[in-house]
């Protein structure tokens, strides 16, 4: 019954997701070049509250797209990513995303420590009862074309996982399907899940300061 739900509200939403130009993955590359000193070291922490910051390297191009989005029209809050979108275009956001979405894609190990945060097993469990498939895929590894577009989360930073899951519960985010899905979680339930799709083998990865 979630599930079938949780699809009509999709289906609801698609029409808020029209077309867009393609981005210049080269202009990106050279826009995204202040995106390094945070994103592309390994483990790096957000001062306050203390939390990893999000690997985007491989990541969909229409999720970075609409987190970009969300960052300049105030749908998400974080300083440092606010100022960082206020002054981006339309298109230098399309060729940010093109280029951290053609960086090239490599399986990784799932990060080791996602027992610190919760447990996966509990969390797989979660997963299925909420449908998060229907939009994450069984294991995380989001597939393209979704709209709203969805995030990879397999092999995320576990912390950051359940800090977003807080954001979406708090109302600091905002998006339909995932307030939504999350009003009625408890903390347990939130570190767990952080904690299974953390644990799950998958392409994204921090950026390095010298891939072309």
């Amino acid at each position: 019954m979630r599930t079938a739900l949780l699809s009509l509200a999709l289906l609801g939403l698609l029409t808020a997701f029209d077309a867009r130009a393609e981005g210049d993955a080269e202009e990106g590359r050279v826009l995204s070049d202040t995106c390094v000193g945070c994103h592309g070291v390994d483990g790096y922490t957000n001062a306050y509250p203390t939390y990893k910051v999000p690997k985007i390297a491989g990541q969909h191009s229409a999720f970075i797209v609409h987190a970009l989005e969300a960052y300049r029209d105030g749908e998400r809050e974080h300083p440092t990513m606010v100022g960082q979108s206020q002054g981006l275009s339309e298109q230098e956001i399309q060729d940010i995303a093109a280029y951290l979405a053609s960086m090239p894609r490599e399986e990784k190990a799932a990060y080791k420590r996602a027992r610190s945060v919760g447990n996966p097993a509990r969390g797989e469990e979660v997963a299925q009862d909420r449908g998060c498939a229907a939009c994450h895929g069984d294991d995380g590894n989001s597939p393209e074309g979704m709209a709203p577009p969805s995030p990879i989360l397999a092999g995320q930073y576990a912390d950051y996982l359940y800090k977003s899951l807080r954001q979406y519960q708090d109302g600091t985010r905002d998006n339909a399907v995932m307030v939504g899905q999350v009003q009625d979680l408890s903390d347990r339930d939130m570190r767990d899940l952080a904690a299974f799709y953390a644990s799950q083998p998958g392409p994204i990865q921090i950026m390095e300061q010298y891939r072309r």
